[in-house]
């Protein structure tokens, strides 16, 4: 068997001298990974490290981590005392300080570290901003993490897979820690999963994807090494189409977009998102104002009246349990009052007339106000139910059961009810260049979607497998892929993804955890953007950051239009379809005016 030792500060010993028992490494896909052993005893003894003291951890002599110590957990029951020691990879530092970026100052000609950052573009302070690709931008936060801890943390080494060359639209974090915005600019490159390399000073972080990760092969089920196995095809990840929709308005206050698409169009499998490329909540560009037309609103509210002493009324309405309006009495006393503590009310202090049921359909926001209501309605209610028992074909107890209830709901009402039609006369407008200068600009790319679709529409396995030897000397690591032979047929190439890796030092038990990162799981992302809600927030103000607004010296790409959201105006003399389209040999992309 082989030997494990410590080394801190000089000192190197094998566990046991240490007093360690029950030792295990830890590790899980974009999180920190973790060293931990128990130290029976005194739980008051002192602890030969201090909080954040290196350790090195070997095998035989070979570096399997290094690690900073964290704080000990000190408990004693009874007879029993323990003190439980972890020491963290050097991933843990990004989880201890703030990304920054400069933002420059015009007025003073200076710039300034913010935590206001945009992913994805890279400033030159008082000159200007260009875009980045992925690689870039994870360079950037790796440098700056381990600078700011003293130059000996970490370093970047290999970055393996081809989407790390992508260059997605440039999008706002605030106040992230460094693994936060690392993990938002992996969100682009969902199979991605660190690897350490503990043999260089300090240790080197690598990235893999999926594709390009080593494969290891087990047998299945050999009852020797193998010693449990858990595997499941997730098909229902399988995506076969991508649609990534920018959206927003042309320099005339058209509404325009911009689509990036490849694969299948139409399905069941299709993901689409579309990300608003507006200024009006990311502090867009500021341009020369242009005025817009006047423009027509049409609403239709429908809405019915709130009948609460009817019991078919609460039987669509209210919880009741009822299943048929029969089985509801409506007693006497029941009301509508106006919701004193609903948010919707604030400096209001009655319904206002608002006595119909607001179901269906857009009110205009200035009538919002003074047109509806939260009410509370309160309903006092009998509810017969009937309840057989069967003891064979025939019934042979029937139960009727009266139980009286006081129900309560809170609903949004209003008095408004048809057709209206409001003229918006609306004011100038920051604008700057057309939405289809992004695309000559290069501030939107061409073949996002098609990366991503390449890793989605690839079948994923998840699962578990468990492995004994006689030490922990496994040469699989995370982010390597597992195939296994014996079983079946696709099991041989599925190449799933180690996700997740524990290692009982003491049993020489090692645990592989497969599938897809935990912080960026297809199920979690895809059903995100299938509801169109999409974690991006587009950085529209760019040359804020880079120069103040001021010009530019080296002019940078444009801004996307510094708009209200899309949609928010319907204008009457909207012109018929405009097509521009470009294709590349993965994907499409289009823009529509």
């Amino acid at each position: 068997m082989g030997t494990w030792t410590l080394t801190h500060d000089g000192t190197t010993q094998s566990l046991a001298a240490w007093g360690m028992q029950s030792a295990a490494i830890s590790e899980q896909s974009l999180t920190a990974g973790m060293f931990s052993a128990m130290m029976p005893g005194d739980m008051l003894a002192t602890i030969p490290w201090a909080y954040q003291d290196q350790v090195i951890l070997k095998l035989d002599g070979v570096t399997k981590f290094v690690g900073v110590a964290l704080t000990p957990q000190r408990r004693g029951a009874g007879a029993s005392e323990v003190i439980t020691v972890r020491f963290a990879d050097p991933w843990w530092w990004m989880g201890q300080a703030t990304y920054t970026q400069p933002w420059y100052i015009a007025a003073s000609s200076a710039a300034y570290d913010a935590p206001r950052v945009a992913l994805f573009a890279g400033f030159d302070p008082g000159t200007g901003w260009v875009r980045q690709t992925i690689a870039e931008s994870i360079a950037d936060i790796i440098t700056q993490c381990n600078a700011y801890f003293g130059g000996n943390v970490m370093q970047l080494g290999t970055l393996s897979g081809d989407a790390f060359a992508e260059k997605p639209i440039p999008q706002r974090a605030k106040n992230a820690t460094y693994e936060a915005v690392l993990r938002q600019a992996l969100a682009w490159v969902p199979d991605a999963v660190q690897q350490w390399d503990y043999s260089t000073t300090p240790p080197t972080l690598n990235i893999v994807q999926r594709a390009e990760a080593t494969a290891r092969s087990f047998a299945f089920a050999d009852g020797s090494v193998m010693m449990s196995q858990v595997i499941s095809r997730r098909d229902d990840l399988v995506v076969e189409g991508i649609n990534i929709t920018y959206a927003g308005l042309t320099a005339a206050g058209l509404v325009a977009k911009i689509t990036d698409a490849a694969g299948a169009t139409t399905g069941t499998r299709i993901v689409k998102t579309v990300i608003d490329c507006t200024g009006s909540a990311n502090g867009g560009a500021t341009s020369a104002p242009t005025s817009l037309p006047a423009v027509e609103r049409e609403y239709t509210v429908v809405s019915e009246a709130v009948d609460y002493t009817s019991a078919e009324w609460w039987l669509l309405y209210g919880d009741t349990g009822a299943e048929t309006a029969s089985q509801i009495t409506v007693g006497d006393g029941c009301s509508m009052v106006f919701a004193p503590n609903a948010p919707e009310n604030a400096g209001k202090t009655d319904l206002g007339g608002c006595d119909l049921q607001w179901l269906s359909g857009g009110i205009p926001k200035s009538r919002v106000s003074a047109n509806t209501r939260i009410a509370l309605v309160t309903g006092y209610l009998t509810i017969e139910t009937e309840t057989t028992e069967e003891a064979s074909a025939e019934p042979i107890l029937t139960t009727k059961v009266k139980e009286r209830r006081i129900v309560k709901l809170l609903m949004p009402v209003t008095k408004l009810q048809g057709d209206y039609t409001q003229v918006i006369a609306e004011a100038s407008q920051s604008i700057s260049g057309p939405i289809s200068a992004a695309m000559d600009n290069n501030f939107v790319g061409v073949g996002v979607a098609a990366k991503l679709l390449a890793v989605w529409s690839v079948p994923q396995f998840d699962g578990e497998l468990t492995i004994t030897k006689d030490e922990c000397d496994l040469t699989a690591r995370l982010g390597d892929v597992v195939n296994l032979t014996g079983g079946l047929e696709e099991w041989e190439t599925m190449n799933a993804t180690i996700i997740g890796m524990t290692r009982e030092l003491t049993t020489g038990t090692t645990t592989l955890q497969l599938g897809v990162a935990t912080h960026l799981g297809l199920d979690e992302y895809v059903g995100l953007i299938k509801m169109s809600r999409t974690r991006v927030v587009p950085a529209l103000d760019l040359d804020a950051q880079a120069t103040g607004n001021t010009p530019s010296s080296a002019p940078s790409p444009n801004d996307l239009d510094d708009l209200v959201s899309p949609g928010s105006i319907k204008n009457s003399t909207l012109v018929g379809p405009q097509t521009m389209e470009i294709t590349s040999a993965v994907s499409v992309f289009k823009i529509e005016m």
